[in-house]
């Protein structure tokens, strides 16, 4: 528990009562996801272990800590067997981030670690100070201002991230109530200053929040009969009485029992008075209370450029010219020519004046689906099993913009394909490839990227040599390894001769110049010229073999540590963090792993990107990797297997999260990983461990459908499906798993088997909250089905979740049981449902369950009539899924916005709701959001007097429906009716006519023009 001593101490700090303002130059923020700030700037901090590390601290902030201790709440009972260097690389990165002499910092101790930190760093501190000097606050003005205060610094769940850790509970708990009280404060506050009607609006949704905490629904009660609403402040009464019993069997409580006597004597004492003196108040509404949505960017994170680019101003102008000329340039050269930089640089001028850039690395893929699934995680798009870039195509369009796929060689022809498409079929994309070849189409210009520019084989004065953008370049990088170095008249023939040996290329150049700390440019030459000379490949007339020499000089500096570990990092693809390098390249070596790390980067072996992201250059890369390859086969499995591995237990705990508060986090997260959890799933079901592949994809199912990603799902999880042992926990998950992806796509049978499969074996190897989730999905396929088991299944669920103490599953299985409520036509027992779920979705953290419950309560609001409400709710739970990406959720918003916009009379923008839900459900390829977007257009275009429209959208649905075998729910039903009657009023040759059209519409095609012409 965070200790409070101290705070008392600390009092003379407060002034006029002021809470401590979170002022310092480094801060700690937990009240909410965990935030490391510095001078004013966060400051990225590890998902994973490394945050709950800095969490299970902070909780016992000034505190020794046991290393054992540290190692039981990071890894439980999987902790690695070499746990305590493992925790050591943890505590390094963390020393690191908190570079602040005078904040936070974690010192050594006997056995363990203690985390030294002033309350003035930690925003919980502050917020706990605060609350507890709110009630000595006399004056109910300055009681509500300072409760605002307090307020302001809670950003969401506090110590989120740690939401399930043992260690973190008592401490979560704590300040759950210290935030009650301060709620309460404020509460009382309005009240006692009269401001009874803006109090009943946040207690509607504190009581909502918390069902069982009869002090809010004494304060509900008061605030309503002060505003003369005496009847709604007696029902306010029997809905508390009414979960109380429920939940708890009991009656509520004197105080309750008392008021609502009064209440209904209407007694002088509850009546208002004034306060004396009262003072103007600045109010400020609590924190959390919105939830804006986050506008989805239209331009890719760009990669992080490795120093100033030197000598290619007049490259960078005449490639900017040529985008603006040509659809398709390819920029060709060989490995290390600055093909990347180069096109970098390019286009991030392009992205600040405001042109769409996506950019998509393919350095990890490994053939055509790889390359779909990379380019469609850059746009933003979706890719099926059979989809040949035409998920991709749909989401590009007409947007304009310029899409980059860099570093193409190795997946030549599946890169041609799909550019071939998109200069046929997307007009306003300009498309930008980096390849050691061109991909021979038609419509490409080939640039071929040149060395830097040389010097003249005698230069020898400075003058001469500085002319050279090469020699330009060595002197940059070799001030940074040795400030102060220059060009002299000394050294300018020696640097002009690096320069030519190294043919003006870049990496070349900047992996000599690194040596420049501790080799003069004459030993520079001696050394190149020696390994020139060992390693010449004479095979080769490109300027490979220079390159080549290079790193082999670069590699026979290196001592046996620092080999190894060089070799072993040719294992990741793309970028890695530091506890994986750590973790795959530093087992067994004498070194500690991460200073070995931090050699190489000095070395620019590796490259440190600013995110605390390290990766090889592509032809180090390859270099590495023939180096690992050419030594003992074994080495080389033994560093493929633990980096597999590593990134499963990766896998596994983003899929914990994804769960939760930190889901938006740990998507992030995810998505940087993608290129090594995609290179750890090739090698392991192909020849490597094909049950830690079989791992790795049941614990990415939930992120692959979130992301949409159906096609990359079916793929690995068709893999693992024939690996796994049968009757086994494993086998489980995949199927699990698999049904997912099933329901989703519309293939509701196959789901509902799947999951009943899972739920049998998960019975008899007693895993309780895999068997609630399992019980989750095989309700979701029987609902859609229509099978009236549905709601024992979810009643199942809630209970298994309630057991367990588990949010998320809790209130997911309620929203889900409130819609089987509904569409049994029981709308008021599915808006209790969704009451009693809604506190459990919050506290659950993750914003794509808000969204659901939000949605499912917009709907039955709409139906009871409350518009206003229904528009407002689906509005929110738009955003919300758009916010973190799930096009499903948004689909499903956008219909039942649409249904509450046409409620209010509104029939075209309704129009453009479906319209664009029919859009990305067709994206998707989601059967039951295309059905239903479709018949809520047949209704409009029933109400806007066009029959024939009505009954061909009908039979579009019609065809869906039978294809996927979905029944027609009773929500359904009552959309299609207006429809339906409009139909009938056709001749039936009409009537069969339109349906037919209906079934042969291209609905992409559809979707396209109904969003581009909603009229």
């Amino acid at each position: 528990m965070i200790r409070r001593e101290r705070l008392t101490r600390r009092s003379a700090a407060l002034v006029d009562g002021e809470p401590l303002a979170p002022s310092a130059a480094t801060q700690l923020r937990v009240l909410g996801p965990l935030e490391v700030v510095l001078d004013g700037h966060p400051v990225a901090v590890r998902r994973g272990r490394p945050r709950r590390l800095l969490l299970a601290l902070l909780v016992r902030w000034g505190r020794a800590v046991t290393t054992d201790t540290l190692i039981d709440d990071l890894w439980g009972e999987d902790s690695p067997r070499n746990s305590a260097n493992a925790l050591q690389i943890l505590i390094s990165y963390l020393r690191k981030l908190l570079v602040d002499g005078h904040g936070p910092r974690i010192e050594t101790v006997d056995n363990g670690y203690r985390l030294v930190v002033e309350p003035e760093h930690v925003d919980a501190l502050l917020f706990e100070h605060a609350v507890r000097a709110l009630p000595e606050v006399e004056d109910p003005g300055e009681r509500l201002r300072r409760a605002d205060h307090a307020l302001s610094l809670w950003r969401g769940e506090p110590l989120a991230e740690a939401t399930y850790d043992s260690f973190a509970q008592a401490e979560i708990r704590r300040l759950r109530e210290l935030r009650v009280a301060a709620l309460d404060a404020r509460i009382q506050g309005l009240l006692d200053l009269g401001r009874h009607v803006e109090a009943v609006g946040e207690l509607l949704a504190l009581v909502a929040e918390h069902p069982l905490h009869e002090r809010f629904y004494a304060q509900l009660m008061l605030a309503l009969y002060r505003s003369g609403r005496q009847a709604e402040a007696m029902r306010a009464y029997e809905a508390v009485r009414s979960t109380l019993l429920d939940e708890l069997g009991l009656d509520p409580g004197p105080e309750l029992q008392a008021l609502v006597r009064a209440v209904l004597s209407q007694a002088p004492t509850l009546d208002w008075t004034p306060p004396i003196a009262a003072p103007p108040v600045r109010t400020a509404s609590p924190a959390g209370t919105d939830a804006p949505g986050v506008a989805l960017t239209t331009t890719t994170d760009l990669p992080v450029g490795a120093g100033a680019l030197i000598g290619r101003e007049d490259d960078v102008a005449r490639l900017g010219e040529l985008l603006g000329e040509r659809r398709l340039v390819t920029l060709t050269g060989p490995g290390g020519a600055g093909k990347t930089r180069l096109a970098l640089e390019v286009v991030r001028a392009a992205a600040a004046s405001g042109t769409p850039v996506w950019w998509a690395d393919l350095a990890g893929t490994s053939g055509e689906e790889d390359v779909l699934s990379a380019v469609a995680t850059a746009t933003g798009a979706t890719n099926q099993p059979t989809d040949t870039g035409a998920g991709i195509v749909g989401q590009l369009g007409a947007r304009s913009g310029i899409l980059v796929l860099d570093t193409c060689e190795h997946v030549i022809a599946g890169v041609r394909r799909l550019v071939g498409r998109v200069v046929s079929e997307c007009p306003a994309v300009t498309v930008l490839v980096t390849s050691r070849q061109s991909l021979r189409l038609m419509e490409e210009l080939a640039w071929p990227v040149p060395p830097l520019s040389l010097p003249s084989p005698d230069a020898t004065a400075v003058e001469q040599a500085s002319a050279s953008a090469a020699v330009l370049l060595f002197v940059d990088r070799a001030s940074q390894a040795r400030p102060g170095f220059e060009l002299t008249a000394h050294n300018a023939a020696d640097v002009a001769r690096i320069a030519l040996l190294l043919d003006g290329l870049p990496l070349a150049i900047e992996l000599a110049a690194v040596h420049a700390d501790t080799l003069s440019p004459r030993q520079l030459v001696e050394l190149l010229v020696d390994r020139l000379r060992v390693l010449v490949d004479d095979q080769r007339t490109d300027r490979q073999h220079a390159l080549r020499a290079t790193i082999a000089w670069s590699y026979e500096l290196l001592d046996a540590d620092e080999a190894m570990f060089f070799e072993r990092l040719s294992v990741f693809t793309g970028s890695f963090p530091l506890e994986a390098a750590v973790t795959v390249a530093g087992d067994g070596l004498e070194r500690d792993g991460f200073e070995v790390l931090l050699a190489l980067t000095r070395q620019s072996l590796v490259v440190a990107g600013d995110d605390d992201r390290f990766r090889l250059l592509d032809t180090v890369r390859a270099f590495a990797s023939e180096r690992l390859q050419g030594g003992a086969g074994v080495e080389s499995l033994a560093t493929r297997s633990r980096h597999a591995r590593w990134y499963a237990d990766l896998a596994l705990e983003g899929d914990r999260h994804l769960r939760g508060p930190d889901a938006t986090g740990w998507l992030l997260e995810l998505r940087v990983e993608l290129a090594n959890l995609r290179a750890a799933l090739e090698w392991s079901f192909q020849g490597g461990e094909a049950g830690v592949g079989a791992r790795l994809a049941a614990a990415l199912s939930w992120f692959w459908a979130i992301e949409g990603q159906f096609g990359e799902a079916a793929r690995w999880l068709g893999a693992a499906r024939g690996v796994v042992s049968p009757g086994t926990v494993l086998e489980a998950d995949v199927l699990a798993s698999a049904a997912i992806h099933a329901a989703s796509l519309g293939d509701l049978a196959l789901a509902a088997e799947q999951c009943g499969l899972a739920c049998k074996l998960y019975d008899e190897h007693g895993g309780t909250g895999p068997l609630a989730r399992a019980l989750v999905f095989l309700g979701i396929a029987q609902w859609g089905l229509g099978d009236p088991e549905a709601a024992a299944t979810h009643d199942r669920a809630i209970a298994l979740f309630s057991s367990l103490g588990d949010e998320w599953g809790k209130g997911l299985a309620l929203v889900l049981r409130a819609r089987t409520a509904a569409d049994q036509g029981n709308d008021h027992h599915a808006e209790r449902l969704l009451d009693r779920a809604l506190p459990a979705v919050r506290r659950g953290g993750d914003p794509h369950i808000v969204a659901l419950c939000l949605e499912q309560r917009a709907r039955v609001a709409t139906r009871a009539g409350d518009v206003d409400l229904g528009v407002m709710l689906a509005a929110e739970s738009v955003k919300l899924d758009e916010a973190i990406g799930y096009i499903e959720g948004v689909v499903a918003g956008l219909n039942a916005l649409g249904l509450a916009v046409a409620s209010r009379g509104d029939l075209e923008t309704a129009r453009g709701h479906h319209a664009r839900a029919l859009r990305l459900a067709v994206q998707l390829d989601h059967p039951g959001g295309m059905t239903e977007a479709l018949e809520a257009l047949a209704s409009l275009s029933a109400g806007g007097g066009d029959p024939m429209g009505a009954a061909r959208l009908l039979g579009a649905a019609e065809a869906l429906r039978e294809r996927a075998e979905l029944p027609r729910l009773r929500s359904h039903q009552e959309v299609v009716a207006a429809a339906l009657l409009a139909a009938a009023d056709l001749d039936d040759d009409a009537r069969r006519s339109a349906a037919t059209a209906g079934r042969l519409l291209d609905l992409s095609r559809l979707a396209e023009e109904l969003t581009a012409h909603p009229a």
